[in-house]
C-alpha cells in the first residue's frame, strides 16, 4: 500500500495532464484481472472452453465498470474546489507548472481577492477558488480542460498561469464568452518575482475589468438595465481594456442598448454618437441612434441615420423596417409603407415589420389591408401580443366588435399584464354595451398603468353612462390630474357634473375647456345644454351656432337648437334645424320626434304624424307615443289615439298626461265609465292636473 501511495504521489498528476490516461490504465487493469482470474480458472476450478471465457468476460465487465466509476470521480472531483452558486462570478486560477507548494498560485489568488475587495459591486459576488491538479501541458488541450472544468463548477473566468524561463505568461479562459469576450487571451508577461507584488501589475484589475463586466452583462439579461449601464461606464473610463474584453466601441454599444431599455435615451443616444465616432462604418450603430432619436421625438433626425445605415449595408430588413417607424412618426404614411413592404421583401417571415406595416395601414384607414397584415404576422408569431392587440383595434376601427373582442382576448391570455390590450378590450366592450365588464376591464388596465390619462377619462365616461356620476366625476379628475390640459376631459366633466345637479362646476369646467381649446365643438354644444336648461335661451342659441360653425357635421346641436327656436315660438326656423339634423344623422330618432312636435305645432299634422311614426321606429319611447296619440286624436283618429295612448302608458304607468287623453279619446269614442277611470287615475298621479278634474 505504501508502495501505491508513493507511486500516486509522484505520478498521479499525469492522469490530470494526460487524461486519456485513465482510460489505458482501466484497459490495462481490467486485461491484468482478466488473465489472472482466467489462470485461476484454468489451474482450480477446471473451466475450458466457452464456460472458462463467459466467466471471465462477465467478471472483467465489472471490474471495468469499477473502475471507470473510480475513475470518473477522481477525474471528476480530485483538486477541484466546490462549485459557485448562482449569481456568482466565479474565478478559477489554475496550477502553475512545476510549483508543487502552491506559492504562485496563492499568490495569484491573494492578489485577485484584494483588487475584488476595493469594489463594493464586487466583493459580494466574485469568489476566487484553486484547481489543486494541473492542466494539461498543450495549450489546445488546457484550453479544453479548463473550459470543462469552468462547465462543471459554474465559473466565469480560468486563470492558467505558465512559467517559461522564470516568466510568467498567465493565460484566460472565458468559460462562456457568447459575444461578450475573446475565449482565450493573454494576460500579459512579467518575471516570477513581480508575482510578490502582483496587485502593483495590470493582471488583477484586468480580471476585475472582466468581472465586472460580466456583471454587467448579467444584469442587463435580468432587466437591470440602469445598473449594467452604470457598471459599464465605469468599465469604459478604464484608459485600458483587456485583451479578452470585447472591444471599447462594443461595449459603448452595449451601453447604449442598456440605456435605451432603461428609457434613458438622452445618454443612450451619447453612446451611440461614440459608438459612430470609434466605427463610422457600422450600419448597427446609425440603425441603433436611429431608434433612440425616434423615441427621444426626434423622427427626422431618426430618419437620416437610418438612411445612412441603409447605404452602408442597402439588404437590412432591420434599418428599413427602423426608417419606415420614424418616417410613420414624422407623419409620412407614404414613405413608411414603402419601407415596411421593403423590409417585408428583404425578410418576408419578419412578424415585427407586418405588424408595424398593418399598424400605419390602419392609421391610412386602410383597414382590410391592416387586418390582412396583422393576421400574417400572428401565422408567423403567434406570440405576438403588438399584433393580436393591433388586430383587435383595427376590428373596433371597422365596426367589428365581437372579432375585437376575441382578439384582444388572445393577447391577454399570452401576456396578462398588457394594460394597453386590458384597455381596447374595454373599449369594444363599452361600445357592445357590457358596460360592467368594460367597467372591470378599464380599473384593469389602470391597475396595470395608474398614469394613463386616457384609461382614466375612458373610465368615467362608462361609469356616467352607468349612472354612476359620482364614481365618473372622481375618474375624469384623475385623468384631469394626470392631463391637466385635456380640453376634452374638461368638457366630459362639465357634462358629468351637469347630469349630476352641479350646474356651476359643470359651467366652470366647461368654459376651461374652451379657454384651452376655443374650436372645441362639443364643449359648446354641452354648454349651450347647460344654458338651455337655465332658462339662458340666447346664449344656449349663441353656444349651439358656435358648435355648428366649427363642425358643421355634427347632428346634435342642431337638433337642441331647434328645441330651443321652438320654445321661442320660431317654428319655420325650428323644423329647419331638424331637418339638417336628421339630414346629418336619418336614425337619429329623438330629432324625428321634436320635427313631428315642430310640424304639429304649426298645425302640419298629417306631416306631424308620419315623423313621429319614424321616431317610434327608429327608438319607442313613452313621450312619443304620447305625441303621435295627440296628434291622432286631433286629427280625429280617436281608435288609433287610444292605441298610442295605452302604449304610452304600458311604458310608462304613471304619464299622468297619457291618462288624462286617453280618457278624452275614450268620453270621444262613447266608453264613458272607462275614460271615467282613466281620468281619475290621471288625478291620483297628478293632484294638480286641472283638465282631469
Amino acid at each position: 500500500m505504501d508502495k501505491l501511495i508513493e507511486l500516486l504521489a509522484q505520478y498521479g498528476n499525469l492522469f490530470f495532464e494526460y487524461p486519456r490516461l485513465i482510460v489505458i490504465v482501466i484497459v490495462v487493469l481490467t486485461a491484468i484481472f482478466a488473465y489472472r482470474r482466467s489462470q485461476y480458472l484454468w489451474d482450480y476450478e477446471g473451466d475450458r472452453g466457452l464456460t472458462l471465457w463467459r466467466s471471465v468476460f462477465a467478471a472483467s465487465a465489472v471490474v471495468a465498470a469499477g473502475l471507470s466509476v473510480i475513475g470518473w470521480l477522481v477525474y471528476r472531483y480530485w483538486g477541484l474546489p466546490p462549485s459557485f452558486a448562482d449569481g456568482q462570478i466565479g474565478i478559477l486560477v489554475a496550477e502553475v507548472p512545476d510549483q508543487n507548494n502552491r506559492e504562485q498560485q496563492t499568490a495569484y489568488q491573494t492578489a485577485l481577492r484584494l483588487r475584488v475587495q476595493k469594489s463594493e459591486q464586487l466583493q459580494k459576488i466574485v469568489k476566487v477558488r484553486l484547481i489543486e491538479r494541473p492542466l494539461p501541458p498543450d495549450a489546445d488541450a488546457q484550453q479544453a480542460e479548463a473550459l470543462k472544468i469552468g462547465h462543471w463548477l459554474r465559473a466565469s473566468f480560468v486563470l492558467r498561469p505558465f512559467v517559461v524561463e522564470g516568466t510568467q505568461e498567465p493565460w484566460l479562459t472565458v468559460v462562456n464568452p457568447q459575444n461578450m469576450f475573446q475565449p482565450e487571451s493573454s494576460l500579459g508577461k512579467f518575471s516570477s518575482p513581480q508575482l510578490a507584488a502582483l496587485d502593483k501589475l495590470p493582471l488583477p484589475e484586468d480580471l476585475a475589468l472582466l468581472a465586472e463586466t460580466a456583471l454587467a452583462f448579467a444584469l442587463s439579461v435580468r432587466h437591470s438595465d440602469k445598473e449594467a449601464a452604470w457598471i459599464l461606464d465605469e468599465v469604459l473610463k478604464s484608459p485600458t481594456l483587456p485583451d479578452a474584453a470585447l472591444s471599447r466601441w462594443a461595449l459603448h454599444e452595449t451601453r447604449g442598448e442598456d440605456l435605451l431599455d432603461a428609457k434613458e435615451t438622452r445618454e443612450a443616444i451619447t453612446e451611440f454618437r461614440e459608438v459612430i465616432r470609434l466605427r463610422p462604418d457600422d450600419p448597427v450603430a446609425y440603425n441603433n441612434l436611429g431608434l433612440a432619436l425616434d423615441i427621444s421625438g426626434q423622427p427626422n433626425l431618426a430618419v437620416a441615420e437610418y438612411r445612412e445605415a441603409i447605404r452602408l449595408k442597402p439588404d437590412d430588413a432591420v434599418a428599413h423596417d427602423g426608417l419606415g417607424g420614424a418616417l410613420f412618426s414624422a407623419g409620412q404614411r407614404v414613405g413608411a409603407i414603402a419601407e415596411f413592404r421593403e423590409a417585408i421583401r428583404l425578410k418576408p417571415d419578419d412578424a415585427n415589420a407586418h405588424t408595424n406595416l398593418a399598424n400605419v395601414l390602419a392609421e391610412s384607414g386602410k383597414l382590410g389591408n391592416a387586418i390582412a397584415e396583422f393576421t400574417e404576422a400572428i401565422r408567423l408569431d403567434p406570440g405576438d401580443v403588438e399584433a393580436y392587440t393591433g388586430l383587435g383595434n383595427a376590428h373596433v376601427e371597422s365596426g367589428q366588435l365581437d372579432a375585437a373582442i376575441t382578439e384582444y382576448r388572445a393577447a391577454i391570455r399570452l401576456k396578462p399584464d398588457d394594460a394597453d390590450a386590458h384597455f381596447g378590450l374595454a373599449l369594444a366592450l363599452s361600445g357592445n354595451r357590457e358596460r360592467d365588464a368594460a367597467i372591470a376591464e378599464f380599473r384593469q388596465s389602470i391597475r396595470l398603468q395608474p398614469h394613463d390619462a386616457r384609461a382614466h377619462h375612458n373610465l368615467a365616461s362608462v361609469l356616467a353612462q352607468s349612472g354612476q356620476l359620482g364614481a365618473a366625476i372622481a375618474e375624469y379628475r384623475e385623468a384631469l390630474r394626470l392631463k391637466p390640459d385635456d380640453a376634452e376631459g374638461h368638457s366630459d366633466l362639465g357634462q358629468a357634473l351637469e347630469a349630476n345637479g352641479q350646474r356651476a362646476a359643470a359651467n366652470a369646467e366647461l368654459r376651461e375647456a374652451l379657454r384651452l381649446n376655443p374650436d372645441l365643438a362639443t364643449a359648446h354644444y354641452k354648454l349651450g345644454n347647460i344654458l338651455k336648461a337655465a332658462g339662458q335661451r340666447e346664449g344656449a342659441i349663441a353656444e349651439y351656432r358656435e358648435a355648428i360653425l366649427l363642425k358643421p357635421d355634427f347632428a346634435e346641436p342642431h337638433n337642441n337648437l331647434g328645441n330651443v327656436l321652438l320654445a321661442n315660438s320660431q317654428f319655420d326656423a325650428a323644423i329647419a334645424e331638424f331637418r339638417e339634423a336628421i339630414r346629418l344623422k336619418p336614425d337619429f330618432g329623438l330629432a324625428h320626434g321634436n320635427l313631428g312636435l315642430a310640424l304639429m305645432t304649426s298645425g302640419q299634422r298629417v306631416a306631424a304624424i308620419a315623423e313621429y311614426r319614424e321616431a317610434l321606429r327608429l327608438k319607442p319611447d313613452a313621450v312619443t307615443h304620447y305625441n303621435l296619440g295627440v296628434a291622432l286624436a286631433t286629427n280625429s283618429q280617436f281608435d288609433a289615439a287610444i292605441a298610442e295612448y295605452k302604449e304610452a302608458i304600458r311604458l310608462t304607468p304613471d304619464l299622468a298626461e297619457a291618462r288624462y287623453n286617453l280618457g278624452v279619446a275614450l268620453d270621444a269614442e262613447g266608453q264613458h265609465d272607462a275614460a271615467v277611470a282613466q281620468y281619475k287615475e290621471a288625478i291620483r298621479l297628478k293632484p294638480d292636473l286641472a283638465e282631469a278634474h
